[in-house]
């Protein structure tokens, strides 16, 4: 209510009405939520905030600060570009999405300079290739507040919000890859907020246009941070490991092949959440690295190719890492792991993989958002590419601190590039 009220107040939107409902909200929560028995009562004040509140905004209603110091009254007096009509329309919606919940921030976010349109601050996000529109496809992620469920579409040209009919619930940290033969993506698990709790086990299917679930016999059980990637070479999704939000992590190998799961049988790495997955077009399999298995963070390297795991001693490898991502890139043939910010583990970092060993790539900057990064191989050639991401002092096993970025950049040429996003300009030449 407060929120919604302020709202009203700072755009002109029933301002006067807002300022009137102010006072006894205030007189009530100084009442009931502060304590009025005074003097000095054990735990409260003899004044608290109440009052304060309830006296200023006796204050503005007197002052008519509707007419003087609101957002409709500058655009009244000529603002730039502004019409008041427009504001009016503006604060409309924001009051409407106040009310909704939480949402406002992430709303506003979806409009970028010059009014383009990008995705709001996130991280978790489920990024993927549909070869079939030669897009990337993401859909959802976490912020500090809430989890969305929007699809958005990414090209050379930018962002472009999607409208399907149907989607998963809102949620984050879930698996999605290409599916088999080139078909669509597959999105599996993932949960509903940050921190424990519960994750989803639904598998869902993008066709170009909506999502679906798949009904299934069998299937993984529910979890979320599942390593996901498709294997071109057996035509199947590999899915590995991932925790169930209650502090269990999970192991085994799961299969997808267009219409079922399958359990694989045979050896495969320890259990673990959090890795980074692949498929690597040198080695003809998918690229396994990292991870955290529920007592510290891993280092190792795991390949699935030929129907099978092995494991990689690689000659160097990245520092210990999880919650990381790691993405083909068609034009360089190797794989691209964005190794993330976590405490203790020094700072963001970009790595590939070439003749059996990684290598440091310390070109140019570095996507400071790396924890939690949705990254992908990027259309028409171009790469790779990562979007959002937490900003962390520190990540453990479900906490995170710090902000969250709408960030998009392009891996090219061995180097990252800033792309367009909410808080990105685009500059004539680059995407």
């Amino acid at each position: 209510m407060e929120t919604a009220l302020a709202v009203g107040v700072a755009l002109g939107l029933y301002a006067r009405w807002a300022l009137l409902a102010l006072v006894p909200l205030f007189a009530v929560i100084w009442t009931v939520g502060q304590g009025l028995r005074l003097p000095f009562t054990p735990g409260t004040t003899d004044l608290n905030s109440g009052p304060v509140y309830v006296l200023l905004a006796l204050s503005l209603w007197r002052a008519r600060s509707w007419d003087r110091w609101s957002v409709d009254a500058w655009a009244a007096r000529g603002g730039p570009r502004s019409r008041p009509a427009a504001v009016r329309a503006l604060g409309a919606g924001l009051g409407v999405v106040v009310l909704a919940g939480l949402a406002a921030g992430s709303a506003l976010a979806q409009v970028g300079h010059g009014g383009a349109p990008s995705p709001g601050p996130r991280a978790g996000a489920a990024l993927a290739l549909d070869p079939r529109s030669g897009q990337d496809i993401l859909f959802g992620g976490c912020s500090a507040f809430a989890c969305t469920r929007d699809t958005w579409a990414w090209s050379a040209q930018g962002w472009r919000r999607l409208r399907p009919r149907t989607a998963p619930p809102a949620l984050g940290y879930a698996g999605i890859a290409t599916g088999p033969s080139g078909r669509g993506l597959v999105l599996f698990g993932g949960a509903g907020a940050l921190g424990a709790g519960p994750s989803q086990g639904a598998t869902w299917l993008w066709n170009g246009r909506d999502w679906h679930r798949a009904r299934t016999a069998v299937a993984p059980s529910p979890r979320r941070f599942a390593a996901m990637a498709a294997d071109p070479a057996i035509g199947e999704v590999v899915l590995l490991g991932g925790d169930d939000g209650h502090g269990h992590v999970l192991a085994g190998t799961w299969l997808w092949d267009g219409r079922s799961w399958r359990r694989y049988r045979g050896p495969e790495p320890p259990a673990r959440t959090g890795a980074a997955i692949a498929y690597d077009p040198q080695l003809r399999g998918v690229l396994l690295f990292g991870g955290n298995d529920g007592q510290r963070r891993l280092d190792d390297t795991w390949l699935f190719a030929g129907g099978g795991w092995v494991r990689i001693r690689a000659r160097r490898h990245p520092p210990p890492r999880a919650y990381v991502q790691m993405a083909a890139d068609p034009v360089a043939a190797t794989v691209v792991l964005l190794t993330g910010s976590v405490a203790g583990g020094g700072a963001a970092a970009t790595w590939t993989f070439s003749r059996g060993s990684w290598v440091p790539q310390p070109r140019g900057p570095q996507p400071g958002a790396a924890t939690l990064a949705a990254v992908a191989t990027a259309p028409a050639g171009l790469g790779a590419v990562c979007f959002g991401g937490a900003t962390p002092s520190g990540y453990t096993f479900g906490a995170t601190r710090g902000g969250y970025a709408d960030r998009l950049w392009l891996w090219r040429g061995g180097r990252w590039t800033r792309g367009g996003g909410a808080s990105g300009r685009r500059r004539r030449g680059h995407v």
